[in-house]
């Protein structure tokens, strides 16, 4: 039994939707992992240098490594939302 062109976009759409959702997460927990280990770096020296430090501010790069995870994160997700419309919008039509 052949599908129709509506089953078609529709299982279309919800891969795109799934695939999303994934590369979201991927790019999240990869500016994560940049996150805790440059601080881990950053505090473990900044411990070495001082005897009694508390807390350490976040490096630079550590900032700038949560920046990118996010922005990345965001584009990615836009960019499917938009071909996901598309496709809904072409369904309906």
């Amino acid at each position: 039994m052949k599908k129709t062109a509506v089953k078609k976009g529709s299982t279309v759409g919800k891969k795109l939707a799934q695939k999303s959702k994934a590369l979201k997460g991927k790019a999240s927990a990869t500016a994560r992992k940049l996150t805790k280990s440059a601080a881990s770096a950053a505090s473990k020296t900044s411990q070495g240098l001082k005897a009694k430090v508390k807390k350490t501010k976040q490096s630079a790069s550590v900032r700038k490594a949560g920046k990118l995870g996010r922005a990345v994160g965001t584009i990615v997700g836009r960019a499917i939302n938009t071909a996901e419309n598309l496709i809904t919008g072409v369904i309906k039509k």
